[in-house]
């Protein structure tokens, strides 16, 4: 894929920012051999609070990943994979029926996550 001088642009300073900003986490994938070291800007977003109907709050810790899209281990993310620094792990599953992942522009990808442990 060739890239204009915009989306150059774009790619560097997303070099830039993983440069100064990036930590590696592992990335997993059900029935996959995980895959360490990728560098991924992690980006909380604020909590989510969920009414159980029951009087109980559940609050949902949601974080996007912004990373390369030539640094995805198994292509696209899909729902169920993870990110984990070694001691948190993030799955990814989007709240609501969105798509996993958005890329806005051909180098870089910014997936949706859930804490979950």
């Amino acid at each position: 894929m060739t890239l204009n001088a915009f989306d150059t642009g774009l790619a560097t300073g997303l070099d830039a920012l993983l440069g100064v900003a990036g930590n590696p986490f592992t990335l997993g994938r059900p029935g996959r051999t995980p895959v360490p070291n990728i560098t991924c800007r992690k980006s909380p977003q604020r909590p989510v609070l969920i009414d159980g109907g029951n009087g109980q709050l559940t609050e949902i810790l949601m974080t996007d990943f912004v990373m390369r899209v030539s640094d995805l281990p198994f292509g696209f993310p899909l729902r169920g994979d993870t990110f984990t620094d070694g001691t948190s792990v993030w799955t990814v599953q989007p709240l609501d029926n969105e798509k996993p992942w958005v890329s806005p522009n051909p180098s870089q990808i910014r997936v949706h996550t859930k804490q979950t442990a």
